[in-house]
């Protein structure tokens, strides 16, 4: 069993923005005193997000990160300390709080990078859902979050089917890769009714695993769940905002 502790490093084109991009995993092993960090390759992404960005700089500067913090001869016998590694980092560029995992999964450190670096791999190496749904659990568990995937009783006696259940929050996943979106118009209504409902019980947050571009459909079902939920955001950023709540 190896204890590991992770963080994403997340880039915002200002400094006052909410709105970020994953580019990073930063894993550091205290078990074997190594560590691993993951960065983004398809840097397309990066470049619509900030159209302004140098991304020769910015793919120097991750590597730049690689070769400082993983082991080599020059710091193989040096301590390294992941909280005061990460401090400087406080303008466009941050880590998010540090999570600590002791497990035996030889896909730990792999799935946990698809899990907030998703679109760095084609849509086959991608995690399926119910992978998706363990890994959020075990950074949920990680961050010593209770959770429950018990049903919440409705109003009407009804069983209200979330993802996960915390102590504050009802988690329900939205899948729009390969999905028939006209369907799930109908499906993101019947769930904002649930969360209007259900408002003053659990804050719903409805988490979805992409965006999908000059797609009126998609916008629609946007809409729909903002209207109703606590918070609507990509899996990467919702998970990250959870674990934030009750850091």
């Amino acid at each position: 069993m190896d204890t590991i502790e992770y963080t994403a490093l997340k880039y915002y084109n200002s400094c006052i923005s909410e709105e970020c991009l994953y580019v990073g995993m930063l894993f550091n092993n205290l078990t074997t005193n190594t560590r691993i960090f993951k960065s983004i390759k398809n840097f397309k992404r990066l470049a619509t997000f900030d159209d302004e960005i140098s991304v020769d700089f910015f793919r120097d500067y991750l590597e730049s990160i690689r070769e400082e913090v993983e082991n080599n001869i020059f710091n193989h016998n040096k301590e390294f300390n992941l909280s005061e590694y990460i401090k400087p980092f406080v303008n466009e560029l941050r880590f998010s709080t540090i999570k600590t995992e002791t497990t035996d999964d030889v896909n730990f450190i792999e799935n946990i990078t698809k899990l907030f670096l998703k679109f760095d791999y084609d849509k086959k190496h991608r995690l399926k859902k119910d992978t998706e749904k363990k890994y959020i659990k075990m950074v949920l568990k990680s961050s010593n979050i209770n959770y429950t995937e018990e049903p919440i009783i409705g109003k009407h006696n009804e069983s209200i089917n979330f993802d996960l259940v915390t102590n504050d929050f009802g988690i329900k996943l939205f899948k729009f890769e390969e999905k028939e979106l006209s369907r799930l118009i109908f499906t993101a209504k019947a769930w904002a009714y649930s969360a209007r409902e259900m408002r003053n019980e659990k804050k719903t947050i409805f988490l979805y695993d992409i965006d999908i571009l000059n797609s009126n459909k998609f916008d629609t079902i946007i809409s729909i769940l903002k209207e109703d939920a606590y918070k609507v955001m990509p899996v990467e950023s919702g998970v990250d905002y959870i674990t934030s709540k009750y850091s």
